[in-house]
């Protein structure tokens, strides 16, 4: 589900992590500086998910979290990403379903998907 950083954080208590939040190095941000530096894009980016070599700790880094307390809106949600057509199929039937306020678009891209 893809939304809009700037409609998550309004109206919402939100924060960010550097990594995968269960792990006790991880750190946590409630402040979006332009870039959102704290985070290692190079590590969420890579499609590299042998264990750790020379990259020190690539996956925790890789999994870094965007946390919403309680819900998201479904009005902030403006595209849903799957997998493949028959999974589409099945979103675009539940969205119909229920009477959103807007559209939201539903794709396909494996880009996504790891």
């Amino acid at each position: 589900m893809c939304c809009s950083l700037k409609d998550l954080t309004k109206n919402s208590q939100w924060c960010f992590t550097d990594g995968n939040a269960a792990k006790k190095l991880t750190k946590y941000y409630c402040i979006l500086k332009p870039g959102i530096p704290e985070i290692d894009w190079e590590a969420v980016q890579s499609t590299d998910f042998r264990m750790e070599t020379d990259h020190g700790d690539r996956i925790r880094k890789k999994h870094a979290e965007f946390l919403v307390k309680e819900h998201v809106s479904p009005n902030k949600i403006h595209s849903i990403i799957v997998y493949n057509e028959g999974v589409k199929s099945k979103v675009e039937n539940i969205l119909k379903s229920c009477n959103l306020e807007k559209k939201v678009m539903v794709s396909v891209d494996l880009n996504y998907y790891f």
